[in-house]
């Protein structure tokens, strides 16, 4: 057997493992826990063997060098828990909105500039972290219908103002925008009847106030 054909065998022979490493984890009672899991600086990409594995309701990668998501992202229609802090991803692509059952997700730490309007389709939502991106400086307007969504941290960014999205998610309870370069506040945000605004509303102003704290003391060094 040559060099060619023996790659082609085990090629062959891996998939059919794979297979049936689906099938058995399709019938298996307790599916509803599947997750995947990649850490390492070794990944720049993800295993193109995952695009098979479109029972997973979990993945949690971090500390990669990956720079995007896969293509096949929007197979995965299952996903509740998209967990990807600490890579290197610059963007998130328009195919999230395909991810209807999320309820997670977390791109902390990443190389984000934006977040395209189609995450807004996510409505189940819950929890959305953007922490850390440094190059994020707002949000579309489609989050708006994110009225499921309890915790929002948006830290660590180049936030200037609230994004006016975040005050029309009505289920809201948490709110970080600490460490970003906070300098006014939405003209609308009076006229707004949002549950617990007052909790929210002394958060956000905390939040700018140590903003403009930490500019008087550049200043003055």
């Amino acid at each position: 057997m040559s060099d060619s054909e023996e790659q082609c065998f085990f090629f062959l022979l891996e998939v059919q493992q794979q297979d049936q490493m689906v099938q058995q984890d399709e019938n298996h009672a307790d599916k509803k826990n599947l997750t995947f899991q990649l850490e390492g600086d070794r990944w720049m990409d993800f295993p193109r063997e995952l695009q098979w594995m479109t029972y997973l309701q979990e993945w949690h990668i971090q500390r990669t060098r990956i720079r995007q998501l896969p293509d096949f992202l929007a197979l995965f229609t299952q996903l509740t828990v998209l967990e990807i802090p600490k890579n290197h991803i610059t963007e998130l692509p328009p195919e999230i909105g395909k991810l209807t059952e999320l309820r997670r997700l977390n791109v902390s730490y990443n190389r984000l500039s934006r977040v395209p309007p189609e995450l807004g389709e996510c409505e189940k939502l819950e929890r959305l972290d953007l922490a850390g991106n440094h190059n994020l400086f707002g949000l579309p307007f489609e989050l708006s219908s994110l009225k499921q969504l309890v915790h929002l941290d948006i830290s660590e960014n180049r936030f200037v103002s609230i994004p006016i999205c975040a005050l029309r998610m009505t289920s809201l309870q948490l709110l970080d925008l600490s460490n970003n370069h906070l300098t006014d506040l939405p003209q609308d945000m009076d006229s707004l009847n949002i549950p617990a605004m007052d909790s929210k509303f002394r958060l956000i102003q905390i939040s700018a106030e140590s903003d403009s704290d930490r500019g008087d003391d550049r200043n003055s060094s």
